[in-house]
């Protein structure tokens, strides 16, 4: 018997893990993970096969920074779509959160190939190349392609987070601050203990955001 190209209600499971993430931006995380995950599982049960299943899944790892085990879930997703831009940008964020800086890199710019017209994985895939330039320690680099994602993009909160902190490492505590002001009126809650609960972000790189956000003057609470 001929197996279907794919499960239609493995494939409704995953968009709703999906949207249930998308719906938070990076607020909410413990409210959201457990039900996130709950219907990433459930898609992965009713067809391994489905790159969006995986996909979602490694976006949930991520979340709770198992950059590894996100790592395997976007590989896996690529095993089953090759060309899928989502899976390739994906990946791009677990290689960087995991200091694989030039990899990520790589797969950002397949994504961005890949993605002409599709907005969201071009913002993800600009934003994969603007957080590694930061690991790099290519503040100039990553403050400049902050400010271009920005001009296309200007309510996607991730690059306002990297842009404030890459200012900051130069010294330009004031360009920081504008910044800062900026991400504020969209983001009104946003302060240090904030990042703490939500960002995925670990390690060395993480300290070195928190430098620069402190150094610009994020509210502690």
């Amino acid at each position: 018997m001929l197996r279907r190209p794919f499960e239609p209600r493995g494939q409704a499971h995953s968009l709703l893990a999906w949207v249930i993430l998308r719906r938070t931006a990076l607020s909410q995380l413990d409210a959201v993970l457990p039900e996130a995950t709950a219907e990433a599982r459930t898609a992965l049960r009713l067809d391994e096969r489905d790159h969006c299943a995986h996909i979602v899944q490694g976006s949930v790892l991520f979340r709770m920074r198992r950059h590894e085990e996100a790592e395997r879930s976007y590989r896996r997703a690529l095993e089953c779509n090759p060309n899928s831009a989502h899976a390739h940008a994906g990946l791009g964020y677990a290689l960087a959160a995991q200091g694989k800086y030039e990899e990520a890199i790589g797969n950002a710019e397949r994504a961005s190939r890949l993605s002409p017209g599709n907005s969201l994985a071009e913002a993800q895939a600009t934003h994969v190349i603007v957080f590694a330039r930061f690991g790099t320690r290519e503040y100039v680099a990553s403050e400049t392609a902050a400010r271009e994602m920005l001009e296309r993009y200007p309510e996607y909160l991730p690059a306002y987070y990297v842009l404030i902190a890459a200012s900051a490492m130069q010294g330009k505590v004031d360009a920081a601050a504008i910044a800062l002001a900026d991400v504020l009126r969209l983001q009104p809650e946003l302060s240090l203990a904030w990042f703490h609960r939500n960002m995925p972000w670990v390690g060395e790189i993480s300290e070195r955001l928190f430098l620069g956000w402190r150094a610009a003057g994020v509210p502690e609470q």
